[in-house]
């Protein structure tokens, strides 16, 4: 792992290289053209290995699949290499050498600075700052997976984008996005409820643990 801290632009310039797109082709029932999906990864080995979510990897209309990387070259997805639906990660292949790689780190406490690296609604190449606010289960179908929740800003869009710390080591992955409302009865009229109103939204990461139990298999 890395262990010289980085500044802002060394972050960004760290995480941007090691990153790629991942695009999943398909044709939907409206027209007769295809069309593309757009999410995120990130190389954990030179040799082709990528590291993303297990619902990137597991799009229910994509046929075909590549990846993008930094420098503009292109490479189909040539198998799923592991996966863990309750920890939300996944290993995609690819037959590319050389590429730019992300140690993968032991967890951190919560409290620690770490970088998020993505592309929200298009908005590619975005760098967020913030700190690791706890470690939790999700309620729902998780099966008791543990997630990292994260300070740090993203949305839609960014699901398979690097969580860095302050070193550039690969500390989690972005998964998904839990908005937080507050009911007000202050704005409640003729009986009926107020419109909800957030008041906050979790960021939901995978771990450095799931995804180092998947690279160990």
């Amino acid at each position: 792992s890395r262990d010289k801290k980085l500044d802002g632009e060394e972050a960004y310039k760290t995480a941007a290289a090691a990153s790629v797109l991942i695009t999943g082709a398909y044709k939907c029932d409206k027209c007769t053209r295809w069309h593309c999906t757009l999410a995120s990864g990130v190389v954990v080995d030179p040799d082709g290995v990528i590291a993303t979510n297990h619902h990137v990897a597991a799009g229910e209309t994509a046929e075909a699949m590549g990846v993008m990387t930094a420098d503009g070259r292109f490479f189909p997805v040539t198998e799923v290499l592991a996966a863990n639906k309750n920890s939300d990660v996944a290993l995609l292949r690819v037959n590319a050498k050389g590429l730019t790689a992300l140690p993968v780190r032991d967890d951190l406490g919560a409290g620690a600075s770490i970088y998020c690296y993505s592309h929200p609604a298009n908005s590619f190449g975005c760098l967020s700052e913030g700190v690791i606010a706890r470690y939790c289960r999700l309620p729902g179908e998780r099966n008791g997976a543990v997630f990292m929740q994260i300070t740090a800003d993203y949305a839609r869009g960014s699901s398979g984008g690097p969580i860095l710390d302050r070193e550039g080591n690969l500390i989690g992955l972005v998964s998904s996005t839990s908005p937080v409302y507050y009911d007000s009865p202050a704005g409640a009229k003729d009986g009926k409820a107020a419109a909800p109103n957030l008041q906050m939204v979790r960021h939901n990461c995978v771990t450095a643990r799931a995804i180092r139990e998947l690279v160990a298999r």
